[in-house]
């Protein structure tokens, strides 16, 4: 393939991802309004925007670190808060990840393989959810997919000074990650160390080196912010949400990370939806096909059995070495086994599928067993892992197109993608009821070509069934993505797909408008914070709609205890809070669900109690508000 050539395919893939993740995508509203709301706040105050705070007047923290919301505040800083402003910057992170995932994948595997992976990347469908979403997965990935560029820099350099610096830019990239979403970004960390420690064209003592300097790289550019915000004084920054001791690194490491992996409540307020002590409550149980099941399925499986056959066909062919001699019995086994080694990590190839394979198994597997708050949208770490692997492997496959293995192989990825969408497609009958059989249909045709030496006849036949090959085992995939961004993309558990939630589980679906009435008593406040409530679900939408700073008592969960119960009537009565706010919902579900004897001690229950006892209320909808500026009841 001419230069020329690569480039101009190369831009036309970036003009249609570009094009299509920013279609129509003010559609997706707020998406997570938890997070948007923070972006609203980020907009207006540069304190907010640096520590992640919920409101503009820093009472607490979203439940991440800040690094996920700064790019979407900047933007809404610089053209206005709104939903558009909001989304576009992660759109075009989607834009920049595939440009990075091709210039890893060619680096290593060829231009064609670069193009394939990139254009892969961008069909995987939960990317097209995420990357035009409000959650802080899009520069997530992002930071994960500069740290495998990185290295895969490192990688291709005989000089040790250069390599550890490509690999403290690896290492950056990996601490960007974290300040998105902890612990979450350390997935590709164990393919990018074996990949490192098996193929480094250095000795072990300069790998040592190099993988220290990442490592300190990582700490650096992830602990500078963790430091600042603990040596910024805990009255003069806002509550840290879900660490229950105002502790970014609590909250890191308990909340976000090892509660999560291992299922231990280290008291961090994962109980707020029903997780917790109760276990997994959004994705089912934890075992090796979890990731084929409910909503995560849709998501990404689509192209994983591909991707799995791909990579241990690849590492087959690119592990071929000459006949080993002169030994038998298991002293031969071994010298075979070395051999192969050898041979695969002196194959560029055989180094990329170690790289973007190990990103796949890896965190596959570390997502499967992940023992509590499994979100179906976690997937999207797995997304470069699949188009690299299924790239570099296909690829692979293709130049041995001559050989029976060429042939048989790329067969099977063509079926196994096939078989997996007809799998998937059947599970909603209802939406485009033949796409499952004509792919099916197409695929066994193409898999009959292939294996009948289509591709050695002429280049038109050729050309021909690669294409039909590409249509039928991307197919489902294209039309989920197509589906993602025509509809409507709202809630913290956004779905791959056609459906629209039809509930408002974890903000499952848009926020209701508030009752006109409601909405001018609190854009006339004059109060610090015209509105409290329990917990940032019934907030945000207050909010984002008013423009107008809410107390979250309780942080997202509820949980949290920021203030005292005798600091929040001072605060009433000094009309630093002028209205307080519930969710009649929420309340009936808390006649329906008592507090349990072991729960913690919650601020918010007892601020609640203290003002329904204290206060009269006024429905506006589903709210009920007290007019805390007005006399308690007699």
């Amino acid at each position: 393939m001419s230069r020329t050539r690569e480039r101009l395919i190369f831009a036309a893939i970036l003009l249609t991802i570009t094009v299509v993740y920013l279609w129509n995508i003010s559609q997706n509203g707020w998406s997570n309004s938890f997070y948007a709301a923070a972006v609203q706040s980020g907009s207006q105050s540069w304190k907010a925007w640096f520590f992640g705070s919920f409101d503009p007047h820093n009472y607490v923290t979203v439940d991440k670190p800040a690094g996920g919301l700064w790019l979407m505040g900047l933007s809404a800083r610089i053209f206005g808060f709104s939903s558009a402003s909001m989304l576009i910057p992660e759109a075009l992170l989607a834009v920049a990840s595939a440009a990075l995932i091709r210039a890893a994948v060619k680096r290593l595997a060829g231009p064609q393989a670069g193009l394939l992976a990139a254009a892969v990347f961008a069909l995987i469908p939960v990317v097209s959810v995420m990357f035009r979403h409000s959650n802080p997965d899009a520069p997530m990935v992002f930071g994960m997919v500069i740290a495998a560029y990185f290295t895969t820099r490192a990688l291709n350099t005989e000089r040790s000074r250069e390599a550890a610096g490509w690999m403290a830019l690896a290492g950056a990239g990996i601490g960007f990650a974290f300040l998105c979403k902890t612990l979450e970004a350390l997935l590709v960390a164990p393919a990018l160390l074996v990949v490192y420690v098996l193929a480094a064209k250095f000795g072990w003592k300069a790998k040592l080196a190099q993988l220290l300097t990442a490592a300190v790289a990582v700490v650096v550019s992830s602990g500078w912010w963790m430091l600042a915000v603990a040596l910024t004084p805990a009255a003069s920054r806002p509550y840290v949400d879900n660490s229950t001791d105002n502790s970014e690194w609590t909250l890191a490491v308990g909340y976000n990370g090892l509660d999560r992996l291992l299922g231990s409540d280290s008291g961090g307020g994962m109980g707020g939806y029903g997780g917790g002590r109760s276990g997994p409550s959004f994705s089912g149980q934890p075992g090796l096909f979890r990731i084929f099941e409910d909503d995560q399925a849709f998501h990404v499986a689509w192209l994983i059995p591909a991707a799995l056959v791909a990579l241990i066909l690849g590492f087959v062919i690119t592990s071929r070495t000459a006949e080993v001699a002169d030994a038998t019995g298991w002293r031969r086994m071994v010298a075979v086994l070395v051999a192969r080694y050898r041979a695969l990590i002196a194959n560029p190839a055989g180094v990329a599928l170690i790289l973007w394979g190990g990103w796949l198994v890896s965190t596959y597997v570390i997502l499967a067993y992940m023992k509590q708050q499994f979100h179906p949208y976690y997937t999207s770490a797995m997304a470069p892992g699949i188009a690299g692997t299924i790239a570099v492997g296909v690829v692979v496959l293709w130049e041995k197109r001559s050989e029976a293995i060429g042939r048989y192989g790329l067969a099977a990825v063509t079926l196994a993608a096939v078989i997996m969408g007809w799998v998937l497609l059947r599970r909603d009958p209802a939406w485009l009821p033949w796409l499952r059989w004509v792919l099916l249909v197409g695929g066994i045709a193409a898999a009959v070509a292939l294996t009948l030496g289509g591709l050695q006849r002429s280049a038109r036949l050729r050309v021909g069934i690669a294409t039909l090959a590409l249509a039928v085992s991307l197919g489902g995939s294209i039309a989920f993505t197509i589906a993602n961004v025509t509809t409507p993309k709202v809630g913290g558990l956004s779905t791959s797909g056609p459906v629209v939630p039809d509930d408002d589980k974890f903000g499952g679906r848009a926020p209701k408008p508030l009752d006109p009435k409601l909405a001018a008593l609190i854009k006339d406040s004059d109060a610090r914070w015209p509105v409290a409530t329990t917990n940032t679900r019934t907030a945000a939408p207050i909010q984002l709609e008013t423009n107008a700073p809410v107390m979250a008592i309780g942080g997202f969960s509820g949980r949290d205890n920021p203030i005292t119960l005798q600091q929040f009537i001072d605060y009433t009565r000094d009309g630093t809070v002028e209205f307080y706010a519930e969710s009649a919902k929420d309340k009936d579900k808390q006649k329906e669900q008592p507090q349990k004897d072991d729960d913690s001690k919650r601020v918010a229950d007892e601020i609640q109690k203290w003002v329904e006892t204290h206060y009269s209320s006024t429905d506006y909808g589903d709210l009920r508000v007290f007019d805390l500026s007005g006399p308690p009841k007699p």
